[in-house]
């Protein structure tokens, strides 16, 4: 990832490297697109990368991915700027047949997140070659096609004129400063394909420019020498100059570069001499072993944290113990290949003095000067004897037309970028070379001279502090994953402490690219607190009730090309309806709470988890790993559990496919690398294939109910997931619920979250309900999964296997900690996930009363999370609706507890001032009584208005699988 000139190295890891990526193979003058932009310093950008290759690309697919908006309101402004006038990923070394070094599956994408949509395999899909790659059986794809899949991701990018090229960066300054004093923006300057000079401002610059070609100081200035870099363009000028003459060729170093221009030359010149000039006595294999060598731990992002805390002197021995993976190194294959062409060569010709090409080992280039007769006259001698030209025997004269040096790389140019900011730096360090560089990658600056909301980041030339990774591809999925979502915060930018639910309703809004006018026919009434916490739940009630609402109002006036309905939430009775599932009645009597007699928190040798036991075999399961009994009581399971520590049973839990949760602080929870991989934004829409635009052709224009006739096939147990089809129900939608035979009922639940849907059961371990559920899945407008993640994916109902089966289907899935990070396969239920974040935690802190955790006074996250979800379910629809194509919608009780913990907390206890109703009887005004097959429900009505469209329910709750599989 580099200017033009720069090219990084390759050797036994495929490095960054530079080059400006093009769509669909054509050079596009992306420069010339966004150059008007360029020459504005008024705007104040989020981020500018300094140059455009695949590190700087994969934290831009981070961007994106973690943005769902299309709004420029919310999106991060981001511009790249890319010394080349095009792409040239590795030009200089795109040689016949010249593989990668690592597995595609370490592409820009895949370790951060499998389903993200700038895969290799994805990109091998939708370029249809993905069988013939596997009919290949390799894991390494040719530079050429990799070079290709670059491109192909960048093409997005290009095409938003996120990136501008030709622009040959010359500065990194200080801009402006804060209230306090300190820098809080950078100004960076470069030249434009005209010459002229162009200025930027930006809160974040990152660096990425690669390393320049290294050359040893006896071979600059002269003519015929060239770095390796340069080496396919050199060599198609030599051909064409040279054509038809014998030569002879020299090639320095001792790695992969030095042995494919070696092999190359070889074969390209069959009537040409070519040496390979090494220090060493022989070339060296890589190691590719699994625990040492290429493609190996050595390379893995999780080792970045165990070298950056290592003591400088250990770092450097452990950097330079490992230095044989990747320099001075040659892929096995290859050594085996021009060990096999010398063995013929001696075969043929015994004499070495007759052998056209040779490796000369133990020697090094002491000086070179110009030759008239040949090219260059290069001076060779032992390592020892370098200096020592005047002995006449420690060295001998090579004659040579041309000299290729592939002596690695100089990652020191963001040294002169930087030059003007070195008295940014703490004072004892202004006049060292080097800028001091922190775990997360920003410049180490006087915290008294730059806001911490402002920095420098660099990429590529941290190998002393973070690894021998750094230069590489194998960690930049990941690098660009941590970079947008902790330390730049890029996406992140907006303060919510302060929002007010209506400020919260624009920002939600916005972000899912949803028409602004629609904003005007929402009413927010009510004040307070909502509920007695120290989290705003009521805040957060009032904003995803009405944004589900004011969703599904948005469909309603695409059916009826009409205006938006107005749209009403009060505030308290929003707070009520997320206790719903606590406040009804059936026959006047409340049925008992469904949890279990051992579940609940638990103290343990160094802390507390929380167990969950709703479902029998979570109880069973808990039981067994604690080495209790089935008939166990609550007093012996806390006696196993006090052996334990939290973590190690959390860990244990979560091996076993148990949900037992670690009580943690925020600070705690913040520690972990899943905690970083959360989005506080708590719902993501992505386009999984495209499509015509258009509303299901069934939903024409009606005005009883927003969704009357949108068919939901929703498989859920619980709350959160219910709570989306029961949303959807309330607006019309008909939703049929499918659930298992193999799973108890859950009556305290199942009365309030299956009112509005049918209810039928298919055993999806058989042929036959997986069969009928692919038939009802062919005419389902929505399908809504909340089952263990992965579980329905591997019965083939993922989300590309129901878009492929009904194009335009619209996907929605509910889980505990989101689709990507290390804990996304994980069980999770709301108690489970206020507990392991720090929830709980913080909640009692701000109580006051000593507690070890506190829990909140309803299922804050699942009820959210429902209404998100139904309300991202409704957003992708209007996204078919005008774009066309088939959508997945993610929410997660994690991302929605992120989501409320930026919201902010009220101040020590003043947030549990306020009413907390625990019976049916205090909330009489917002309850209806139906009748249904258990006797008279009395329960709480949907808090959600719509004009001339009233939600309501029109089935009420009953046993489940008490209908048929089938639609109306």
């Amino acid at each position: 990832m580099s200017p033009s000139a720069i090219s990084p190295t390759i050797d036994a890891q495929e490095p960054a490297g530079d080059g400006s990526l093009l769509a669909e193979r054509q050079p596009t003058n992306c420069h010339a697109s966004t150059h008007h932009h360029l020459h504005s310093q008024d705007e104040l950008l989020d981020l500018i990368c300094i140059g455009f290759g695949p590190a700087s690309l994969a934290v831009a697919i981070a961007l994106y991915e973690n943005s769902t908006s299309s709004s420029a309101s919310s999106q991060p402004k981001v511009l790249f700027l890319e010394k080349q006038p095009q792409f040239a990923w590795h030009a200089g070394m795109q040689l016949p047949g010249a593989k990668m070094q690592i597995s595609f599956l370490k592409d820009l994408a895949t370790p951060r997140d499998p389903r993200s949509k700038f895969t290799f395999l994805n990109y091998l899909f939708e370029n249809g070659r993905l069988n013939q790659f596997i009919n290949l059986g390799t894991f390494l794809p040719t530079r050429m096609e990799y070079e290709d899949y670059l491109r192909w991701c960048a093409t997005h990018f290009e095409r938003e004129g996120a990136v501008s090229y030709a622009m040959d960066v010359e500065s990194v300054r200080a801009g402006e400063k804060s209230k306090d004093g300190k820098v809080a923006s950078f100004i960076v300057s470069a030249r434009d394909q005209h010459g002229d000079l162009v200025t930027r401002r930006a809160r974040h610059v990152m660096i990425a420019v690669g390393g320049r070609p290294a050359i040893p100081q006896s071979l600059q200035g002269l003519k015929h020498v060239a770095h390796s870099s340069q080496f396919a363009t050199a060599i198609s000028r030599i051909q064409q100059q040279e054509a038809g003459r014998p030569l002879k060729f020299a090639v320095i170093g001792s790695g992969q570069s030095a042995a494919e221009i070696f092999n190359d030359l070889w074969e390209r010149f069959p009537t040409s001499q070519v040496k390979l000039i090494i220090k060493g006595a022989s070339l060296r294999p890589s190691d590719d072993s699994p625990l040492g060598g290429s493609v190996n731990e050595i390379f893995d992002p999780d080792r970045v944290d165990s070298i950056y805390n290592q003591k400088p002197s250990d770092r450097a021995a452990a950097t330079s113990l490992d230095r044989g993976t990747n320099y001075g190194v040659v892929r096995l294959e290859l050594l085996e290949h021009l060990y096999e062409k010398l063995y013929m060569q001696r075969l043929l010709k015994p004499e070495e003095n007759q052998h056209r090409c040779r490796i000369i080992t133990n020697r090094m280039v002491l000086s070179a000067k110009q030759s008239s007769v040949y090219g260059i006259t290069l001076k060779l001698g032992l390592p020892e004897h370098k200096g020592a030209e005047e002995d006449q025997n420690a060295y001998e004269e090579l004659q040579v037309d041309y000299v290729f040096a592939a002596t690695g790389y100089k990652r020191n140019a963001h040294e002169e970028m930087l030059s003007e900011t070195r008295d940014l730096l703490p004072s004892d360090l202004e006049k060292e070379r080097e800028f001091p560089v922190a775990r997360n990658y920003r410049i180490q600056w006087d915290e008294n001279k730059v806001a911490s909301e402002a920095g420098v980041w660099l990429q590529g030339c941290n190998e002393g502090t973070h690894g021998l990774s750094d230069t590489l591809l194998s960690i930049l999925a990941v690098r660009g994953g941590e970079l947008v979502n902790t330390p730049m915060k890029v996406q992140g930018t907006v303060d919510r402490t302060k929002f007010t639910v209506e400020d919260s309703m624009r920002h939600l809004w916005s972000s899912l690219g949803l028409p602004p006018e629609a904003l005007s026919s929402l009413q927010l009434t009510g004040e307070g607190h909502g509920l007695p916490s120290s989290f705003k739940i009521g805040h957060l009630a009032q904003t995803s009730i009405a944004l589900s609402a004011l969703t599904a109002a948005l469909i309603h006036s695409l059916r009826n090309n009409s205006r938006v309905p107005r749209v009403t939430v009060p505030l308290r009775h929003a707070a009520i309806e997320f206790k719903s599932e606590r406040l009804y009645l059936v026959n006047g009597k409340s049925i008992p709470p469904p949890w279990g007699p051992i579940g609940g928190l638990h103290e343990t040798v160094d802390g507390y988890v929380r167990i969950h036991d709703n479902f029998p075999n979570h109880r069973s399961g808990a039981l067994e790993l604690l080495g209790c009994s089935s008939a166990a009581t609550r007093e012996e399971v806390a006696r196993s559990v006090a052996t334990w520590k939290a973590v190690d049973l959390e860990t244990a839990a979560f091996e076993n496919g148990i949900v037992i949760s670690a009580l943690r602080s925020y600070e705690e929870w913040d520690t972990l690398s899943h905690s970083k991989a959360i989005s506080n934004f708590p719902i993501t829409i992505r386009k999984i294939t495209p499509g015509p635009p258009g509303l299901p052709a069934h939903l024409g224009d009606g005005n009883d109910r927003c969704l009357r006739g949108l068919k939901v096939l929703e498989l859920s147990r619980v709350i959160a997931a219910p709570v989306s089809g029961k949303t959807l129900a309330a607006h019309g939608a008909e939703v049929l619920w499918i659930t298992s035979p193999h799973l108890p009922d859950l009556p305290a639940l199942d009365r309030d979250l299956g009112r509005g849907k049918r209810t039928a059961q298919l055993d999806l371990t058989s042929d036959e309900g997986r069969s009928k559920l692919r038939d009802l899945a062919r005419d389902a407008d929505v399908f809504i999964q909340g089952y263990r993640p992965g579980g329905l994916a591997a019965k083939g109902f993922a989300p590309d296997d129901l878009a492929a089966l009904h194009p335009g289907i619209i996907y929605g899935t509910m889980s505990a900690y989101g689709p990507v990070g290390p804990w996304r396969n994980h069980r999770g239920f709301d108690s489970l996930v206020q507990t392991c974040s720090g929830m709980n935690v913080s909640e009692a802190e701000h109580y006051g009363a000593g507690e070890a955790a506190r829990p909140t006074p309803c299922q804050a996250l699942d009820h959210a999370a429902g209404y998100f979800l139904a309300a991202g379910i409704s957003a992708a629809l209007y996204k078919r609706a005008v774009e066309g194509g088939s959508y997945a919608v993610d929410v997660s009780l994690a991302g929605v507890m992120s989501y409320l913990r930026s919201l902010g907390q009220y101040e020590g206890k003043t947030g549990f001032e306020c009413w907390n109703p625990s019976r049916p009887e205090e909330v009489e005004g917002y309850l209806e009584t139906r009748d249904t097959v258990f006797g008279e429900l009395r329960a709480v009505k949907h808090s959600a208005a719509v004009e001339g469209a009233m939600p309501g329910w029109d089935v009420m709750p009953k046993p489940l699988g008490s209908d048929q599989a089938k639609w109306k």
